[in-house]
């Protein structure tokens, strides 16, 4: 009897160790495995199939409760919401303060309960660093002097001007001085880009948009005088290496993220593998109400020329806070300066252009920067565009406009 006891313990034992092994592959899937679901997973909705993009930015600056996001949602049937989270200027202070990406995480997954096929689209500046700085992933503090090791300094790659003129007459603006230009060939940075993008990642974002992924190219640009030049090719390869390491970064999860910025058509050099690019009217077409179908036709031609046939989204753009009057941004313009008649005949005529040109528009439902001058403001209380505010009442357009 004993015996048999011993072999039914050893079955049993044999029994569990296979369970747990079994368990242990299920739950540790191997690289190819996490990129065999990731293909999977990004087969079930395309960014190219996109009909209907929106500008909701960000979902948890509390202006709405998710459900009513989610409204918002259902009745314009959106198929990418751009922007639902961006990382920039003075969030550092926030994200160490308060559980900025767990509340994300939540907000993103009720979203999705809702609208399964969406594609959520959260960003990041890549331009710019906050003088004290945080990082959400390993969750650390990065003291000023840390900080200031990450600025670009012209210097370092041939151009006359020290990393303290550059900031003090380049990139300041006047009275702002708590945020640094970092050097995006610098490693720190780099990694630190990253904790951003696998905090995002990690809420349950489906795409990263890169705000400023070419800015220092472009620096480099003006201060060479002339396209070519070693260090405009060093920073856009430092671009792709970025791009790359978000990209294994998300199949390391399991996941397939989709990684776009502002279209950039003007630099002799090759640039990284983006899946997606921003482009957006000027402040004199906005003004004028009227695009440039000469300039447009030669923008998108550069763009599939250096980027290739990836979607092209277009929006109206707005900058950061400290440094614009409305009349310098497009959309402080769109929102301060054109009646609320003339706004929804401009995003009808938009609308219209960009569908004739392959491009898709994203519709300006709540979020953006509409300058520090700004007089008609949201709800006359935010510095940020919504289409249902009593002040601008763009909203019912955007709904008939998707029905079309």
């Amino acid at each position: 009897m004993g015996k048999i006891n011993q072999r039914i313990l050893l079955v049993v034992i044999v029994i569990s160790v296979l369970a747990l092994g079994l368990l242990w592959i299920y739950f540790n899937p191997s690289r190819e495995a996490l990129k065999k679901r990731a293909k999977e997973r990004v087969e079930s909705m395309e960014l190219s199939e996109v009909k209907v993009a929106i500008l909701y930015g960000v979902v948890i600056d509390k202006m709405r409760s998710i459900n009513d996001v989610n409204v918002i949602l259902k009745e314009l049937e959106a198929d990418l919401l751009f922007l639902g989270y961006f990382r920039w200027r003075g969030m550092a202070t926030v994200e160490r303060q308060t559980d900025v990406y767990g509340v994300l995480k939540r907000c993103i997954q009720q979203i999705k309960e809702e609208n399964p096929n969406l594609i959520f689209v959260g960003g990041l500046a890549v331009q710019e660093l906050n003088r004290v700085e945080y990082d959400p992933y390993h969750k650390r503090i990065i003291p000023e002097e840390e900080v200031w090791q990450m600025a670009l300094n012209p210097q370092k790659y041939g151009f006359n001007m020290t990393r303290i003129e550059f900031h003090k007459s380049y990139w300041r603006v006047p009275g702002d001085e708590n945020y640094i230009f970092p050097d995006i060939l610098n490693p720190k940075f780099q990694d630190l880009i990253l904790s951003f993008a696998k905090a995002q990642i990690d809420a349950g974002v489906d795409a990263l948009w890169l705000d400023g992924l070419f800015w220092q190219a472009e620096v480099f640009y003006r201060l060479a005088g002339g396209r070519e030049h070693k260090a405009i090719e060093e920073a856009l390869n430092a671009t792709g290496k970025i791009v790359l390491k978000i990209k294994e970064y998300a199949e390391l999860k399991g996941r397939k993220i989709w990684v776009g910025s502002n279209a950039q058509i003007d630099l002799p050099y090759p640039t990284p593998k983006l899946d997606f690019v921003t482009v957006s009217p000027t402040v004199a077409e906005i003004k004028e109400k009227r695009l440039d179908e000469d300039r447009w036709t030669r923008m998108i031609s550069k763009i599939k020329e250096k980027h290739g046939e990836i979607p092209i989204f277009a929006l109206i753009e707005w900058s950061y806070p400290a440094a614009p009057l409305a009349r310098e941004i497009p959309l402080g313009v769109f929102s301060q300066y054109l009646s609320r008649e003339e706004q929804r005949e401009l995003i009808r005529s938009l609308d219209e252009f960009f569908q004739e040109k392959g491009i898709i528009f994203i519709y300006p439902v709540h979020g953006g920067f509409i300058g520090r001058d700004a007089t008609k403001l949201a709800f006359s209380s935010y510095y940020k565009y919504d289409a249902l505010a009593p002040e601008f009442q763009t909203y019912e357009q955007i709904k008939e406009l998707v029905k079309k």
